[in-house]
């Protein structure tokens, strides 16, 4: 299925706390923009309770990084697609990442009804 074809999801980003309910699914967006070094990473801290079910990039200029001519066009918007599978409280953690160091650490809570 490609994104364009997914419906709107509830977005986590920037919440301390989210209470879903056992099949919902629910979105994390990032930035991304590999030659530069900018990277997003995620952990979470039971994945009995919640899973990642999918996660795609769309780039902002796909028929520059055609262009041998351009470099750097490869910014990104990604997106993490999540799950709630069963009952239980767990923590998703979202790293965004510049050449390889930690520059923000995001914690959502993450309840399962």
């Amino acid at each position: 299925m490609k994104p364009s074809d997914k419906e709107e999801k509830y977005s986590i980003k920037g919440k301390e706390e989210v209470t879903v309910n056992v099949g919902d699914e629910f979105i994390y967006n990032y930035h991304q923009h590999t030659s530069v070094g900018e990277f997003s990473s995620y952990s979470i801290s039971d994945e009995s309770i919640v899973t990642l079910v999918d996660d795609y990039l769309v780039y902002h200029h796909p028929e520059r990084m055609r262009d041998p001519e351009i470099q750097g066009a490869d910014g990104a918007g990604g997106t993490y697609v999540f799950k709630a599978v069963k009952s239980g409280e767990c923590i998703i953690t979202v790293n965004k990442e510049f050449r390889g160091d930690i520059e923000k650490t995001e914690n959502i809570r993450i309840i399962v009804e």
